[in-house]
């Protein structure tokens, strides 16, 4: 007999699909002078001395500014220049971005602009820019 076509009046009983009901243990009240799970994480929450939040990075219109002070797209610009890889850029940013982990991405398309950018400076001093290829001389 199919579960569909099954006679719903009958309670199922076939196999292991039977269930049973069993009791829920009961809680019973702290004895006087015993601390109840909410005192204690209370008192743990009270003694635990404030920690100094890092300041974050900070959103400044259209520019994320890092703790350092400096554009986080100009930081990152920075230091491609100066020939780190990307992982080590991602690792500078990430120090300086007040414990908000920046996404590789963020990072990939930052630089792939700039290697864009400097390959197409490349082909333009080597004479293949935008300008037509002259004529050949007849």
């Amino acid at each position: 007999m199919s579960k569909r076509n099954r006679d719903r009046s009958k309670p199922i009983s076939e196999g292991n699909q039977t269930s049973e009901v069993t009791e829920a243990p009961v809680q019973t009240a702290p004895e006087e002078g015993q601390q109840t799970m909410t005192d204690t994480n209370t008192a743990e929450t009270q003694a635990a001395p404030a920690t100094p939040a890092a300041p974050a990075a900070v959103k400044d219109g259209s520019k994320v500014i890092l703790t350092n002070g400096e554009p986080r797209v100009d930081f990152i610009r920075r230091l491609w220049a100066e020939g780190k890889t990307r992982s080590e850029i991602t690792k500078a940013v990430n120090e300086l971005s007040g414990g908000i982990k920046v996404p590789y991405q963020v990072i990939f398309g930052v630089t792939k602009k700039e290697k864009d950018k400097a390959a197409a400076a490349a082909a333009k001093a080597a004479g293949g820019g935008d300008a037509p290829a002259p004529a050949p001389a007849s």
